[in-house]
C-alpha cells in the first residue's frame, strides 16, 4: 500500500529508504536522511545547501543553519543558544546571559536582576523537569527584534526586554511560570500580555492566559515549553456577547380565514317594513292597577274602598285570598 515507504506498485516512495524484503516478506522502510517525521517522511530539515536554500525568511525551504541549529524528530529547526530565525541563521548577543541548574528537590525560583533592579523571574515547580537539568535565560535589548526578524505587531507597545529561555524546545511535565516586570500600568483601552515568538512563522502570538499584578507590576504566564518571550501592551480585545433576541410581536393582527358563503339562490324581494309598534310600558311589579270607569252605567254598588296591600314578589296567591275576606 502507499504511504509506508513501499508503494502499492512495489516501488520505494520518495523521501524513504527501504531494505530487505522478498517475494514472501516485507521490506523495512524508514525516512531518508533530512526527512521527518518517521512514519510520513514529508518534512525536509537539513543543513545541506544542495537540498535547501539558506534564506532567513524562506521558512518553507527546509534549510536549518549548520552552525546555529539542528533538526528535531519532527523536522523542526531547533536553534542553539544565541541563534534565531526559522532557519537559525541569525545570531545576537544578550546583555544579560544567565545559566542555572534545576534543584533536585523542591521548587526552583530563578530571579532575573540587572544592576539591582528586578526584570522578572522564572518559577519551576518541583518535579516539572529532572533535577540537575541545566537551563539558560538570556536577556536582550528591544533593538534586537529587527536583527532577528521578530518585529512587534504595529498596534503593540513593548514594555520589557526580550527573554530567550533555553535550551529552545525544552518541555515540562507541569507548567512553569514566567513573570516579566514592567514599569507602567495599563491605560484606558489597553491590556498587558506576555507574548511568545513563533519562529516557524516569524510572528508574535498573544498569550491570553497572562495576568497582570498591580502590586508587583509583573505580567505572569504559565509555560509548557521554552522559547522567546516579552511583554507588550495592545488595545483591549473586544468581547462580543451574542444574545438571543426576544420573539418579535407583530402589531398587525392575522385576519381570520375567509369563508366563502354558499350560493343563496334567487334573490328574495326585500321585506316591506310594517308600522312600528308603540312601545309598551313595562308592568309595575306589586301594584294593582285601578280600572278605568266603564262607559256603561254600573248598577252594582261599589264595594267599600279598602287599601290594597302590595304583595311580596312571588306571593300573588296570598293577596287574592285576602280580597275574598
Amino acid at each position: 500500500r502507499n504511504g509506508d515507504g513501499c508503494s502499492s506498485a512495489c516501488t520505494v516512495e520518495a523521501n524513504w529508504v527501504c531494505s530487505g524484503g522478498s517475494n514472501s516478506s516485507r521490506s523495512t522502510c524508514s525516512c531518508d536522511a533530512d526527512y521527518f517525521p518517521e512514519g510520513s517522511c514529508n518534512t525536509l530539515c537539513t543543513s545541506d545547501t544542495t537540498l535547501a536554500t539558506p534564506d532567513p525568511t524562506g521558512c518553507a525551504s527546509g534549510y536549518c543553519g549548520s552552525s546555529g541549529g539542528s533538526c528535531d524528530s519532527t523536522g523542526y529547526c531547533v536553534c542553539g543558544r544565541y541563534w534565531f530565525g526559522c532557519q537559525c541563521a541569525t545570531t545576537a548577543n544578550p546583555f544579560l546571559p544567565i545559566e542555572f541548574t534545576v534543584n533536585a528537590v523542591g521548587d526552583t525560583l530563578q530571579e532575573v536582576t540587572f544592576n539591582g533592579a528586578s526584570l522578572g523571574a522564572l518559577l519551576i515547580p518541583a518535579g516539572a523537569i529532572a533535577g540537575g537539568t541545566a537551563l539558560t535565560i538570556d536577556i536582550y535589548e528591544q533593538t534586537v527584534l529587527t536583527t532577528i526578524g521578530a518585529d512587534k505587531p504595529s498596534s503593540a507597545t513593548l514594555l520589557a526586554y526580550i527573554f530567550d529561555l533555553g535550551p529552545e524546545g525544552t518541555t515540562f511535565s507541569s507548567d512553569v511560570t514566567l513573570s516579566i516586570k514592567v514599569d507602567s500600568y495599563p491605560s484606558y483601552g489597553q491590556s498587558f500580555f506576555n507574548f511568545y515568538f513563533n519562529r516557524a512563522t516569524l510572528s508574535w502570538e498573544t498569550l491570553t492566559s497572562s495576568t497582570f499584578d498591580n502590586a508587583t507590576q509583573t505580567i505572569s504566564v504559565p509555560l509548557s515549553h521554552f522559547s522567546t518571550y516579552t511583554a507588550m501592551s495592545i488595545p483591549t480585545p473586544t468581547t462580543t456577547t451574542s444574545t438571543t433576541p426576544e420573539p418579535t410581536t407583530s402589531s398587525s393582527t392575522t385576519p381570520a380565514p375567509t369563508t366563502t358563503p354558499a350560493d343563496p339562490g334567487p334573490t328574495q324581494p326585500p321585506a316591506t317594513a310594517g308600522p312600528t309598534p308603540e312601545p309598551t310600558d313595562p308592568p309595575v311589579v306589586g301594584t294593582t292597577a285601578t280600572p278605568e270607569p266603564s262607559a256603561e252605567p254600573d248598577t252594582t254598588a261599589a264595594p267599600p274602598s279598602s287599601s290594597t296591600t302590595t304583595p311580596e314578589p312571588g306571593g300573588g296567591g296570598g293577596g287574592g285570598g285576602g280580597g275574598g275576606g
